[in-house]
């Protein structure tokens, strides 16, 4: 092939792979927000489990094959995640993030990424654990320990842990992408 072929091709290719560029930051962001939310309100707004799935559906539209795959990592993981919700062990939140971080994982990521969630879900759980106990991450001050009826029961807003996994899901897609662009180079 010669240079105009090349860059012909690369020309052709570079629109799509910038588009998919922009989806995965958008997905990394939205996961964020709720990942922000999570820790301020210990809630995790549906519309922006909504959006992830829209984000999801516009990059499987740029001509991602990823579609029936991501279907079918999100409907798995959304029934386990619906026991451990029935359970009382997870959040309902919690539960549809991960299923629709899992439509942009795919059955081929879906695992990797729920490692990586369940890494980053130990120093998540250790932090919420160790300001229980009296360290103030925000201020690096002791505080005086609630007793009794003052105490709280523990929460650990996991949307911080899906996030990582999110970030893993966008990083991989991002290597590939790149590597897409390496013919037309």
């Amino acid at each position: 092939m010669d240079v105009a072929s090349y860059k012909a091709s690369f020309m052709t290719v570079l629109p799509i792979v910038q588009l998919q560029a922009v989806l995965l930051i958008a997905f990394v962001g939205l996961v964020g927000a709720g990942a922000v939310t999570d820790v301020r309100s210990r809630r995790i707004p549906d519309r922006i489990s909504l959006a992830v799935a829209l984000v999801w559906v516009m990059y499987v539209f740029t001509g991602n094959t990823g579609g029936q795959s991501g279907l079918i990592a999100a409907a798995i993981v959304f029934a386990i995640g619906f026991v451990l919700f029935e359970r009382g062990f997870v959040g309902g939140g919690d539960v549809k993030l991960l299923a629709v971080v899992s439509l942009w994982a795919g059955t081929e990521l879906v695992l990797p990424m729920i490692l990586a969630i369940a890494i980053a879900g130990v120093f998540v759980s250790a932090a919420v654990w160790i300001h229980a106990r009296g360290l103030d991450f925000f201020s690096l001050g002791w505080r005086p320990q609630k007793t009794g009826d003052q105490a709280e029961q523990l929460y650990a807003p996991y949307a911080v842990a899906i996030l990582m996994g999110a970030i893993f899901v966008a990083g991989t897609k991002a290597v590939n992408l790149f590597h897409a662009l390496e013919p037309a180079l």
